[in-house]
């Protein structure tokens, strides 16, 4: 398969499928809000945080954040 992408290393080289580099990409984007979001609570970075548990960490914000959007949105305004 000849990819105009630079050459990558181990499972995550240039020549694995479109779909698997795409959820890599989310991966990464998982990784680096986790990060931040530790750095905003005044902990420290942890690079040791592996790519599947940021992921589970960052939906677990998100739809936690989504839940309370939403139950604020049915409460009365006063």
């Amino acid at each position: 398969m000849t990819s105009d992408k630079p050459p990558g290393v181990g499972i995550f080289a240039h020549d694995w499928p479109d779909f698997l580099t795409q959820k890599n990409v989310l991966g990464g984007q998982a990784w680096y809000y986790q990060q931040i979001f530790r750095l905003a609570d005044d902990q420290e970075a942890d690079p040791d945080l592996g790519i599947l548990k940021a992921v589970g960490a960052y939906v677990k914000d998100e739809l936690s954040r989504a839940r309370r959007v939403k139950k604020a949105r049915r409460q009365p305004v006063v």
